[in-house]
């Protein structure tokens, strides 16, 4: 969304006189990683941001409005390294963003301006800010063509999941929602029978108001046995 311009933001749109470039935070894990659109590794509000130039982009247009439904973006990255390919230590943002745990992590793009002629040295400000999610990825190539990784993200409150690509555990629940229990128990539950083919009064334990009546579960070849 447009983000409230400061007076050198309202000079520089008055005379038109600006340059400007995309900056793309993808908050996974396990390391936050930055990069923009542009040459060069550059620092704003304290954080860096590597070169992305000719690399990454941005999928038509950017839309956001007031409400709880969400706005989808695209994020094109290229793909055509990996991480076997590269030198420790030298992976590229896309290399590391494949080995990541992206799915449903927190992604902000902001557009910011600079003094034109000065090879983006003389930062003007933010004028706008994107928020959303990581929803999820495709990786495509075509014959003779490079490969890309397209990206799609969501906004809003509410919005469709695609499947994660890992399995929820106790430790990674954590991760995403600190103090919740619902997979505490699933170690320890692996080995546990789960009746839902019966009625409620055919588990043992659990009859119905009857209390000495035994309830019925299905038997082979469309019977039932009678539990006492």
């Amino acid at each position: 969304m447009p983000k409230n311009w400061t007076t050198e933001v309202e000079a520089a749109a008055a005379s038109r006189q600006m340059e400007s470039a995309w900056l793309f935070d993808f908050y996974v894990l396990p390391d936050t990683l930055r990069c923009w659109d542009k040459y060069g590794a550059i620092t704003v509000d304290d954080e860096d941001y590597e070169s992305m130039a000719g690399r990454i982009r941005i999928e038509g247009e950017m839309r956001s409005k007031i409400g709880l439904s969400s706005e989808p973006l695209i994020i094109t990255m290229d793909g055509s390294d990996g991480l076997d390919d590269a030198t420790p230590g030298e992976e590229s943002v896309s290399a590391r963003f494949l080995d990541s745990t992206w799915s449903q992590r927190k992604v902000r793009i902001r557009q910011i301006l600079f003094t034109p002629g000065t090879s983006h040295s003389q930062q003007i400000g933010i004028v706008r800010e994107w928020n959303g999610y990581l929803d999820f990825r495709t990786r495509s190539g075509a014959r003779n063509r490079p490969t890309e990784i397209e990206i799609n993200c969501e906004s809003g409150t509410f919005f469709y999941n695609d499947a994660s690509n890992h399995t929820r555990t106790y430790a990674d629940q954590q991760l995403f929602s600190p103090g919740d229990l619902c997979f505490e128990r699933t170690p320890t539950a692996v080995k546990e029978t789960l009746p839902w083919w019966k009625r409620r009064t055919a588990i043992p334990g659990r009859g119905g108001s009857g209390g000495s009546g035994g309830g019925r579960i299905g038997g082979p070849g469309g019977g039932s046995i009678r539990i006492q």
